[in-house]
């Protein structure tokens, strides 16, 4: 481990780009469940997230996989751009393109566009009167 003079901090890194770079392959990661990224900040009421990597083959309940996400109720946001362009909250909404109604999905998944949906669709209008379901 290395902490440079600049305050950086770099795991199987020399000289670490950023405030925190771990460097390695997966040959450094061993049992069932490894927690690889903890992120939080330090408001009075702090959000949470984890990077974590299942490796079910030593005993994992689940199967092999990677996941991501916040360990709080706080929203899982996707942006492009420095624009959040998809929204997952604590009742497993999601919402696409939903600038425009301030990202409250009111549906599983919500687009605020055009979508493509292989067994039914559901479209509701901006006015309040007016909703379709296709199934």
């Amino acid at each position: 481990m290395r902490i440079t003079a600049d305050g950086n901090v770099g795991i199987g890194s020399s000289s670490p780009p950023t405030r925190l770079s771990v460097v390695g392959d997966s040959g450094n990661l061993s049992g069932s469940w490894q927690r690889v990224c903890n992120f939080a900040n330090d408001n009075a009421s702090p959000i949470t997230g984890e990077i974590q990597i299942v490796n079910a083959a030593t005993g994992a309940s689940s199967g092999n996989g990677m996941w991501f996400g916040t360990t709080t109720s706080d929203p899982l946001r996707l942006g492009v751009g420095n624009s959040t362009v998809m929204y997952l909250n604590s009742s497993s909404r999601l919402g696409v393109g939903l600038s425009v109604l301030n990202w409250s999905p009111e549906a599983t998944i919500h687009a605020g566009g055009w979508i493509y949906s292989h067994d039914g669709f559901y479209r509701r209008t901006q006015s309040n009167s007016a909703s379709y379901m296709f199934a």
